[in-house]
């Protein structure tokens, strides 16, 4: 279950599980040199906030871009960060933007 803030009732520390989940991936390739081929991460997020000390998305794709990894980000143009687009710049060849714009998305609640 998702804990919410008290006060807003917004989800609560959803991000840096993510951010933790990811960031484990990444150590246990890093580990085990078995592992070969290309890899990518793919992330459907336009958040690249500086998250005031928390880990963020920008960190976990600069460190899978570390270990040799493509990036593939999911987001709504409008929500894409200017973080983001920027290290998209400075990644033109590992890192792909795909925009939800267009798409044929069904989100349904639980």
């Amino acid at each position: 279950e998702i804990s919410r803030d008290r006060d807003t009732n917004k989800e609560d520390l959803v991000d840096e599980f993510l951010h933790a989940q990811i960031f484990s991936l990444l150590a246990k390739y890093r580990q085990n040199k078995e592992y070969v081929g290309i890899r990518t991460l793919v992330v459907a997020t336009g958040d690249g906030n500086a998250n005031n000390g928390w880990s963020t998305f920008v960190e976990v794709i600069k460190d899978a871009l570390f270990c040799g990894w493509n990036v593939e980000i999911w987001s709504w143009k409008r929500s894409l960060s200017n973080n983001l687009l920027s290290l998209c710049g400075d990644y033109p060849n590992t890192i792909i933007v795909k925009y939800f714009d267009g798409k044929d998305i069904l989100i349904s609640p639980k």
